[in-house]
């Protein structure tokens, strides 16, 4: 099947957060003037978007890495690996081990990705036209949308390697979520879903305390029938001002 010099195609692994993750590399491309095919085998540009939090995750990243690869070698495509996998191993140790691979992503470089892309290309995209870029990076999936409330993790759980990986908390401020999701529900989500590594660790960063029922608040005052679901909610962060809060959303 022949392919488009500037289609894109990203394979997401793992949870609704790398999820968001790619809905980002997504528009970044867009923004640099790429288009998003349906299929691998329509684009130029794959993308691997990978999850390491356990070892058949990790086995399935290697596995799926692979198969993309295959495609590869059957026309002029070029891959690319980011997400997890890549900030557990590091870009170097995975180069000498998957040395099909043309170029491995932290999550420090996705704001360079559209001149990343170029340069393993050897292309050229349109000119940089933040018009043309969504004013925010989610995709809205059949009415629901996931919006991510912060990234890293501040616990030091003794079975869970994603503080290694994401780094420690970094909340964002409560009037940019709040503005995501209003932008949203105007272009008609009815379900707003809230992810994080912790999200009931929200907050506790930039205003010194857990603040996830009061951004549940923030939220509720928007206009208009929707639904706020929030996920991956620590137990030990789980009190009685988040249960309140939850009653009187419902």
């Amino acid at each position: 099947m022949p392919h488009s010099s500037n289609c894109y195609y990203i394979l997401s692994l793992g949870c609704p957060k790398n999820e968001v993750d790619s809905d980002l590399m997504s528009s970044l491309l867009e923004r640099w003037g790429w288009q998003r095919a349906d299929k691998a085998e329509q684009a130029t540009l794959l993308i691997v978007n990978t999850c390491s939090f356990i070892t058949a995750a990790v086995e399935e990243a290697i596995e799926s890495i692979l198969e993309i690869c295959d495609l590869r070698e059957k026309g002029r495509r070029k891959v690319v690996v980011a997400g997890c996998l890549v900030a557990r191993y590091g870009a170097s140790t995975l180069a000498s081990l998957l040395p099909e691979v043309d170029l491995f992503l932290d999550f420090g470089d996705y704001d360079r990705l559209g001149r990343l892309a170029d340069s393993v290309t050897g292309g050229r995209s349109a000119e940089d036209k933040p018009d043309l870029c969504r004013r925010f990076s989610s995709t809205l999936r059949q009415g629901y949308v996931f919006i991510k409330i912060s990234e890293g993790c501040r616990r030091k759980c003794s079975y869970c390697t994603i503080p290694s990986i994401r780094g420690p908390l970094r909340s964002r401020a409560w009037e940019d979520v709040q503005e995501e999701a209003d932008w949203f529900l105007k272009r008609g989500a009815k379900e707003l879903v809230l992810v994080a590594q912790d999200t009931t660790s929200y907050g506790l960063d930039i205003y010194g305390k857990p603040s996830l029922p009061f951004l549940i608040d923030r939220i509720a005052e928007l206009d208009g029938d929707f639904m706020i679901r929030v996920m991956y909610l620590h137990p030990d962060g789980v009190g009685t001002e988040l249960l309140a809060t939850s009653r009187q959303v419902v």
